[in-house]
């Protein structure tokens, strides 16, 4: 997998990868949309396998104060619905796609760690939070040395966004979220200004 890191980035700084993440489901539009008055940076994966090269793959994206806002993976879109897929119609053959055969680009959680390598690697950060993680990522991240931080009080659990911190952090969580004027409530951060992303498939 091809990776490039930008340390100046907007939704369309790599247009082969907006397209294809937007395309997808709203997370990689909620990544930046739901952060008004941020700068970004952004690692992005493309494919190196064969017939797909280039082909937009993974994107990592984050705040330039250390608060990551979103992960997408497109993985699943170039992979072969299987032997038992069943065609909605008679022109739906999962045959005439662009499918890999085999995951020459890595697993999903593979990718996720190159780019999060990456992102370190170029940006020298010691500490780093995530904010409005998806749940199926969670064990991801705790597998990368991140620890789950629970919502202050008064914010109901299932109410509240994922959040999850790593390193020497120069406060306590609870209070870089606060100075960052970002929300624990999923509703208020989820802007009503823009829709409510999709759920994730894997959310499920």
């Amino acid at each position: 997998m091809h990776t490039h890191l930008y340390r100046r980035a907007r939704m369309t700084t790599d247009q082969e990868i907006f397209v294809v993440m937007d395309g997808l489901d709203d997370r990689f539009m909620a990544a930046f949309a739901n952060y008004p008055d941020k700068k970004f940076v952004m690692v992005t994966g493309k494919c190196e396998t064969p017939g797909l090269d280039d082909q937009a793959l993974a994107v990592l994206v984050a705040t330039t104060s250390h608060i990551i806002t979103g992960y997408v993976d497109a993985g699943a879109e170039y992979e072969h619905p299987g032997e038992d897929y069943e065609p909605v119609d008679e022109d739906d053959d999962p045959d005439d796609g662009d499918y890999l055969d085999e995951v020459i680009d890595g697993t999903e959680e593979e990718r996720f760690r190159k780019l999060l390598a990456v992102l370190e690697k170029g940006m020298v950060w010691s500490w780093l939070i995530v904010h409005d993680a998806d749940e199926y990522t969670e064990d991801w991240w705790i597998k990368q040395g991140f620890t789950s931080v629970a919502p202050p009080e008064g914010i109901d659990p299932d109410k509240a966004v994922l959040v999850l911190s790593r390193g020497n952090l120069p406060a306590s969580p609870y209070d870089i979220l606060r100075r960052e004027r970002l929300s624990w409530d999923k509703d208020k951060h989820r802007n009503p200004e823009h829709p409510p992303r999709h759920p994730s498939p894997r959310d499920n």
